[in-house]
C-alpha cells in the first residue's frame, strides 16, 4: 500500500488496530491467568469472569475490524532481508491467530450458555443463558475454548 508520504507498509489504522489487539489480548491473558486462581464461588471470581466476557467481546470487535482491513488492503511487501516464503509464513501465522481470536468468543459464549451462566459484559450488559444446561456441551466447548486460548498464547 502506498501512503501519501511515500512510505510502504500497513495503513495507520491497521497499525493502531494491531497494537490495540496486542494490548487487549495481553490484558485477557493476564486476567485469564488470575481467574482460575480465585475461589470458585467468590464474588471476585464472578467479577473477573464478567471482565473476561467484556474483554473477549472487545477483542472480537477489534479482530473482526482488523480482518476486514486485512482483506481489503493491499498486502505489504516483505521486509528487507526476509524471503517471500518467510513473509507468507508470518502472514499465515498472524491470520491463524486472528481467526482463533475471532472464533474463541463464540465458543466461549456457547460454553457459558451450556453451563447455565449469565454472561455479564463487565458492569454494562447481562445476557441470560439462552440454552439449557448441558454438561457434554459445556465440556466440549470448554475444551475448545481453552485450546484456542493456549494456541493463541503459543503462537504469539
Amino acid at each position: 500500500m502506498q501512503h501519501p508520504e511515500g512510505a510502504h507498509g500497513y495503513s495507520r489504522t491497521s497499525t493502531i488496530l494491531g497494537w490495540t489487539i496486542m494490548v487487549v489480548a495481553s490484558a485477557m491473558t493476564l486476567l485469564t491467568t488470575r481467574l482460575p486462581r480465585t475461589e470458585k464461588m467468590s464474588l471476585l471470581r464472578e467479577d473477573l469472569r464478567s471482565w473476561h466476557y467484556l474483554i473477549g467481546f472487545v477483542l472480537l470487535f477489534l479482530v473482526a475490524w482488523r480482518l476486514v482491513r486485512w482483506f481489503r488492503e493491499t498486502p505489504v511487501a516483505p521486509a528487507p532481508g526476509m524471503t517471500a516464503a518467510g513473509h507468507r509464513w508470518t502472514r499465515t501465522l498472524t491470520l491463524t491467530v486472528y481467526l482463533m481470536l475471532l472464533a474463541s468468543p463464540f465458543i466461549g459464549f456457547l460454553q457459558a450458555n451450556f453451563e447455565g451462566l449469565v454472561v455479564r459484559l463487565g458492569p454494562f450488559v447481562e445476557l441470560p443463558a439462552a440454552l439449557a444446561p448441558n454438561h457434554s456441551g459445556w465440556r466440549f466447548f470448554g475444551y475448545f475454548h481453552s485450546a484456542f486460548g493456549f494456541a493463541a498464547l503459543l503462537l504469539n
